[in-house]
């Protein structure tokens, strides 16, 4: 039961067996959880502009790292890709659920001011 590691090679010896150990594709807990962050303070604040900062951050982040992926594919861990999408499937919802959320409030708005007889 020896377990060596060697940092340098990524390498990984256990009962005589040696396997590559993938790094994560960068980024790709910060887009993760960029994109969760941005879904819930987007819900949170009835879809008006709660998460649009971190949803922008997150999707940037992982367009960038997706950057990274498609030129070299299979060198990241399979978790990690997953985790940059649903990432930035996340930051999406969270932007697009916001931008319905803004117009819906200023039709509101634009609605109250000619029903009050403002006008513009």
């Amino acid at each position: 039961m020896e377990n060596n590691i060697n940092n340098t090679e990524n390498t990984v010896t256990n009962h005589q067996q040696n396997y590559f150990v993938k790094p994560d594709a960068p980024n790709s807990i910060a887009v993760l959880i960029l994109g969760i962050v941005s879904l819930v303070l987007t819900l949170m604040s009835c879809g008006i502009g709660g998460g649009v900062i971190t949803g922008i951050i997150g999707l940037f982040l992982g367009i960038g790292s997706n950057k990274a992926i498609k030129e070299s594919p299979n060198q990241f861990s399979e978790k990690s890709i997953k985790n940059t999408k649903a990432g930035k499937i996340m930051s999406l919802i969270g932007l697009i659920i916001s931008a319905v959320g803004v117009f819906v409030y200023i039709v509101v708005v634009v609605f109250a001011i000619i029903l009050e007889g403002g006008g513009f």
